[in-house]
């Protein structure tokens, strides 16, 4: 397994994790309908980075590129929405940079794939 896939994997993975415990810190959903709520806009895209990046690197298919292209453009939205929405005004910097920890991993994800996918094609 090269650099870049092991690289795929872990930022996948900590996207993933980083969602949950900031959907659980920083937003508390105070009942179960506001975390269902959640789950198609912050939870769902990081899981989908997660599982496609293990498809792609492991499993080497073009099927969990495109899971991971799809979460990882959807988080990328959700940065740029955070960045320019004020999450930095209503949670400060620390609280802001804690929020968009799992968008920016998301987006090393997606640049480690390319960059393991320019591989095995100059191979």
């Amino acid at each position: 397994m090269t650099t870049s896939r092991r690289v795929e994997v872990l930022c996948g993975m900590l996207s993933a994790l980083l969602a949950v415990i900031v959907l659980c810190t920083m937003l508390r959903p105070n009942s179960f309908s506001q975390f269902l709520q959640a789950i198609p806009f912050y939870l769902g895209p990081a899981l989908l980075v997660a599982v496609g990046s293990y498809v792609h690197a492991i499993g080497r298919k073009k099927s969990g590129f495109v899971i991971l292209v799809i979460g990882g453009s959807i988080l990328t939205l959700g940065v740029l929405l955070a960045i320019f929405g004020g999450a930095f005004y209503v949670y400060g910097f620390w609280g802001g940079l804690f929020g968009i920890t799992p968008h920016v991993l998301a987006i090393l994800t997606m640049i480690a794939s390319l960059v393991a996918r320019r591989s095995i094609a100059n191979v």
